[in-house]
């Protein structure tokens, strides 16, 4: 099946987007970019796509994928930073109202939902590599909760990247490679890699 990515050609898009289009194409997804839903042929696909993008002329996309993730942004947002194009959806209203009706549309963002995206429905956090604010690296624990971590580069950003892999990942793998520490904190041993 083919996942259709929307294509980011520049700043932290670009990054994180080639980085979902790697994650679909290790999984053995074919994957392809898309610069307007327009572009897109067939109907046995998924999708990856963002809030913005979608208005009536083109919602027959959405509803003819096997799936869609949805990248939505708040609804409204405090000024100053709610006068910023990446932090208050453009779409319509009256098509956020046909998409949360919708059983293939799963909705995600960013960080923290808040009330600022209560016009969405349920939204689901998918957190970033690192924290934004405090560029720490963001863990998993084996009991599945969420901490802060050392920052995975010296600057803790995209200009910087480093390599490194998930413990879950080689867990499956290479189970000799990973030990859990007394807070229940996966940790992998490169050595043994």
């Amino acid at each position: 099946m083919k996942v259709y990515i929307k294509e980011h050609k520049r700043h932290a898009g670009k990054w994180i987007y080639e980085g979902y289009k790697s994650a679909w194409t290790h999984l053995g997804y074919d994957t392809e970019y898309y610069s307007d839903l327009h572009d897109i042929k067939g109907d046995d696909y998924q999708l990856m796509a963002l809030d913005g993008d979608v208005n009536f002329s083109n919602i027959s996309k959405l509803e003819k994928a096997n799936r869609v993730y949805l990248y939505t942004q708040p609804n409204h947002f405090p000024l100053p930073w709610g006068s910023h194009p990446n932090f208050v959806s453009t779409c319509p209203l009256n098509v956020i109202d046909v998409i949360n009706k919708m059983d293939n549309v799963y909705k995600w963002s960013f960080g923290m939902v808040t009330d600022f995206h209560k016009k969405w429905g349920h939204v689901h956090e998918i957190p970033l590599a690192f924290d934004s604010r405090t560029h720490a690296g963001l863990v998993i624990s084996a009991k599945g909760e969420n901490s802060l971590a050392p920052p995975a580069s010296n600057s803790g950003g995209i200009d910087n990247p480093t390599t490194g892999v998930i413990a879950q990942e080689v867990l499956s793998i290479n189970p000799d490679a990973v030990t859990i520490d007394d807070s229940g904190y996966y940790l992998v041993n490169y050595g043994e890699l």
